[in-house]
C-alpha cells in the first residue's frame, strides 16, 4: 500500500515547523522520520506509528 503523499507532506511540516534535521527512511513497507538516529515517527499498512516515552504508553493505549 503506497503512503499517502499529502500526510507524507504534513509530517514534514511538523519537523520543519519545530526546526528539527531529520532523515527520511523507506522501512517495514512504509515511511520512517528518523530524528538523532533513532525512529520518530512513520506510516506502517495505512496509518501512523510514533515512538513514544515508556511512562507515556500507557496514556496513550486505547
Amino acid at each position: 500500500m503506497a503512503t499517502d503523499p499529502f500526510l507524507l507532506d504534513r509530517m514534514r511540516s511538523i519537523l520543519k515547523a519545530q526546526n528539527v534535521d531529520w532523515a527520511e527512511k523507506r522501512m517495514f513497507g512504509g515511511d520512517c522520520f528518523m530524528v538523532d538516529d533513532k525512529m520518530c515517527f512513520g506510516t506502517y499498512k495505512g496509518g501512523i506509528m510514533a515512538r513514544v516515552a515508556p511512562e507515556e504508553a500507557d496514556e496513550l493505549n486505547w
